[in-house]
């Protein structure tokens, strides 16, 4: 089974022109694929947790030994965003602000 993984970052939501033509696209895939999935990822309302150091290595240190600053953490972004997609074709929702249509 093919999978797209589309990544929208446009915080324009229904009147971004990116995420229009996203739609258009992921339309088009899914009639050529009509076994594939679709995942859809919306960093403008959902965003990628920020890491620092101490978040990157509360994910390589037991709970039990973790700092008070540690203590909650659990690889926010591996778990939640990497490690759950193998697309095979990932689409990425934005517009460079120097890009024009015309």
């Amino acid at each position: 089974m093919s999978s797209l993984l589309v990544i929208e970052v446009s915080p324009g939501g229904e009147h971004s022109v990116s995420r229009a033509i996203t739609g258009e696209y992921v339309t088009a895939w899914k009639a050529a694929h009509a076994d594939g999935q679709v995942i859809v990822k919306d960093l403008a309302t959902n965003p990628v947790p920020h890491l620092d150091a101490e978040a990157i290595f509360a994910g390589y240190t037991p709970e039990e030994s973790r700092s008070s600053g540690m203590v909650g953490i659990t690889r926010p972004v591996t778990s939640s965003w990497y490690s759950t997609h193998s697309a095979q074709l990932m689409l990425k929702s934005f517009l460079p602000s120097s890009h024009s249509l015309e």
